[in-house]
């Protein structure tokens, strides 16, 4: 999921702007509410600001009514996508039932496998199913990124399961900078820094998962945090300046 603050910044739009743009938005109630999220932030100044969630469906529809250079990369980045898709798909030769059926059934046990890996060790289902699904085509190539989005679990996450990394807290709540965000964390004992980077403490560990990631032919983990035990535990920006 996406923030309207998000937008505003990747587009470079102002927020209130994209605010309006959904608003506006003549939509069916039901799509309405399982695409976008009401919420309010602490702005830099510590005052409570509207701000919406989108999942991928509500990004990819305001993304599509906005103007400028950034929205058309978006757009043509879109369209080229649904191409390559489309030419894959064309270009894969066509398996019997009994090879569908196999396959259907080792990317079936990966999932609950790690789906299952990931409940014992308590992390949100929302985020065990994303994880589970990026494991699932890497090793069958199924991708399962459209029935994700079927998932009760991902589009009705509730605020305080919201999963976000120092750099989105630091922007998202008014947090100062991610290096302030850190050195909050691991002041009150909640982290720690080693050779490997930043790595949460027993004290931390009910407020955090970590996190895979790979770019650009690097990977390794990062640490994301509860977003409601942030905004509770730092009350206003101010205590992190």
């Amino acid at each position: 999921m996406a923030s309207s603050v998000d937008m505003a910044e990747y587009f470079e739009k102002r927020h209130d702007n994209i605010l309006q743009g959904i608003d506006n938005l003549k939509l069916e109630q039901g799509f309405r509410a399982l695409n976008f999220q009401e919420t309010n932030y602490p702005d830099l100044q510590n005052k409570s600001t509207r701000m919406i969630w989108m999942t991928r469906d509500g990004f990819t529809l305001v993304a599509m009514g906005l103007t400028g250079a950034k929205a058309l990369q978006f757009k043509l980045a879109y369209i080229k996508a649904f191409n390559l898709m489309e030419e894959t798909l064309r270009s894969q030769p066509m398996l019997g039932v009994r090879e569908v059926c196999t396959l259907n059934e080792a990317a079936l046990s990966l999932m609950a496998s790690c789906t299952g890996i990931c409940r014992i060790l308590r992390i949100p289902e929302h985020i065990a199913q994303s994880e589970s699904a990026k494991r699932v085509k890497q090793h069958t190539g199924i991708d399962l990124s459209p029935l994700l989005l079927l998932s009760p679990a991902q589009d009705g996450i509730a605020q305080e399961e919201m999963m976000l990394e120092p750099t989105e807290l630091a922007r998202v709540l008014g947090l100062g900078s991610p290096q302030q965000v850190n050195k909050w964390l691991e002041d009150r004992g909640l982290q720690v820094k080693s050779s490997d980077g930043w790595m949460f403490t027993e004290k931390g560990r009910p407020y955090c998962i970590r996190h895979a990631w790979s770019k650009g032919g690097k990977s390794g983990y990062n640490i994301k945090w509860n977003v409601e035990f942030i905004k509770t535990q730092a009350g206003s920006a101010l205590m992190l300046r």
